[in-house]
């Protein structure tokens, strides 16, 4: 009886449970619970694809690079937005600095150069150029690892500044850059000059920067109208010539002095023509101030203008040899002005005029038979020797000028008009004589 009422509670519970709590569908714990519209995204919505690994290899040519020199380059990836990814370590090798789990997309890689090195460009065995710092690389998602690769070298020693002084201060900025200054290094490299410099009351200078020490191979023209001369202070050298640059702030000079392209001597004779052989006889020369000469480059077709070319232009002093049988024969040019004799000053100017410069030779006159006593407007008493007739000619007047006025004309007029009449007296003297009959 009593197990009979046991079974009957229990069965009374059961039932009375399975009224309370109500059953739960089949798989309701995997159907999506549908969100409120406006609940924030699921954690896995949007998820920014990742690359695991970035691996950026930095080469160093000729060797392998420090650890501490690797500490100085502090390399990251820069993205559109300004973000940077930092490494997170370095491999074991030393020298591949790790990025991991880095968003894919366009990055600009920057590092920055250690003291005493530079980036070397460059090309890996198959892997493409080497990246400098600022240039692009493109991260790709994936479980792989990409591989990025820099190099860097020893850098020589730097002239931040290198300066050539030009000891002109009338040259132009135009003319400076004609000049076409140049450093050529051993392997070919070229340095022209970065900036022109001009400050009140100094010498333009051209303004070299960034000069690795060491020697180079000078080239530059000469501006027209310009010849090089000795500067003061460290000459830069001839055209050709090695300059070697030692030490920053290093100044070297070049002078430039303006010249007269073209001058000519023309070299006349009072009577004739001169000719080159007479020319040569005379070994003309310009005297510069300091003793140094200028010697003709040639002569002109005409056979008597001599040639002086790119001549530095100023005061020179004419120098030649009067050949032998000739002296110097003062005058004037028609429009150049007074001949110049061996001994006196002339001026060149400089640029492309044409600086004319005359002088005038003549024979020496040997002495008349009668000698000294003769004098130029007697007249010219001739005889035959045949008939004893006594032929007067038309008498010689002097091709001196006369003066043109004042008190010094009248004595040197009187002095002609009575040698002339003294002739012409005596000529009528003997005529009546040949004719008297008593004779």
């Amino acid at each position: 009886m009593m197990k009979m009422q046991k079974a009957a509670v229990a069965l009374y519970a059961t039932a009375a449970l399975a009224v309370a709590v109500p059953q739960t569908p089949a798989f309701a714990a995997d159907a999506a619970e549908p969100e409120p519209a406006n609940a924030a995204p699921s954690a896995n919505a949007g998820a920014v694809a990742t690359a695991d690994q970035i691996c950026l290899n930095v080469h160093l040519t000729g060797g392998v690079i420090a650890p501490e020199t690797l500490a100085q380059m502090n390399p990251v990836l820069i993205a559109a937005d300004g973000s940077q990814v930092k490494p997170t370590g370095v491999k074991a090798n030393g020298f591949t600095l790790l990025f991991n789990n880095v968003p894919a997309g366009d990055y600009t890689l920057s590092y920055t150069v250690p003291e005493g090195y530079r980036f070397a460009p460059g090309s890996t065995r198959g892997f493409g150029p080497y990246t400098a710092s600022g240039e692009t690389v493109t991260v790709t998602a994936g479980h792989v690892v990409s591989n990025l690769y820099t190099r860097i070298e020893k850098a020589p020693a730097i002239a931040k500044f290198f300066y050539v002084d030009v000891q002109n201060m009338d040259v132009s900025d135009d003319e400076l850059h004609d000049m076409s200054v140049k450093l050529m290094a051993a392997d070919g490299t070229e340095f022209t000059p970065a900036a022109i410099i001009r400050r009140e009351g100094a010498y333009p200078t051209l303004r070299f920067e960034n000069i690795p020490l060491g020697d180079y191979t000078v080239s530059y023209t000469l501006p027209r109208g310009y010849s090089a001369s000795t500067p003061t202070g460290s000459p830069l050298p001839a055209s050709g010539g090695t300059a070697s640059v030692t030490r920053d702030f290093m100044q070297m000079y070049l002078s430039l002095t303006a010249t007269a392209e073209r001058s000519f001597l023309n070299v006349h004779l009072k009577k004739g023509f001169a000719n080159p052989a007479l020319l040569a006889q005379m070994n003309p020369v310009l005297i510069a101030a300091d003793g140094s000469q200028v010697k003709p480059t040639g002569v002109k077709a005409n056979g008597f203008t001599l040639l002086f070319n790119n001549v530095p232009a100023g005061d020179y002093t004419l120098s030649y040899t009067v050949p032998e049988g000739y002296r110097f024969a003062p005058g004037s040019t028609r429009s150049f002005g007074p001949y110049t004799a061996s001994g006196e000053t002339v001026t060149l100017k400089p640029g492309r005029v044409a600086n004319s410069l005359y002088t005038r030779l003549e024979k020496v006159a040997d002495q008349p038979a009668s000698g000294p006593g003769d004098s130029e407007g007697a007249a010219d008493m001739q005889g035959n020797g045949d008939d004893g007739q006594t032929k007067m000619m038309a008498p010689r007047t002097s091709k001196k000028a006369l003066p043109a006025t004042g008190d010094a004309a009248l004595p040197a007029a009187a002095g002609t008009l009575a040698a002339g009449a003294s002739a012409i007296a005596a000529a009528a003297a003997l005529r009546r004589r040949s004719q008297d009959p008593r004779l």
